[in-house]
């Protein structure tokens, strides 16, 4: 914990950005895992930027500022989310049904 706390200090500034990567980092994983349904992936990452929001708010004391900052890094993460898996992960092509 004193290490995420150590991180968050250093990066307090950047908020949103450390936000949006651990969020992305989270919406990879239950990808991956396929712990939910991908319909379900932004709505999931909005979630999950929330709660680190407040744990930003624990620390920095400002409740809604630090929970909206974390739920528009949620909304961040998704659409890197969507970059990342566009641009970068090959796609499987649809053969037409002959």
């Amino acid at each position: 914990m004193d290490v995420i706390l150590e991180w968050m200090s250093q990066y307090g500034e950047n908020q949103i950005l450390s936000t949006a990567i651990i969020c992305l980092i989270c919406v990879f994983v239950t990808n991956y895992t396929g712990m939910i349904e991908k319909r379900w992936l932004p709505a999931t990452a909005t979630i999950i930027g929330a709660v680190i929001g407040s744990v930003f708010s624990l620390h920095y004391g400002d409740y809604f500022y630090s929970i909206g900052l974390g739920i528009i890094g949620g909304f961040a993460s998704s659409g890197a989310y969507d970059f990342v898996k566009d641009t970068f992960v090959p796609s499987q092509k649809r053969q037409p049904n002959d």
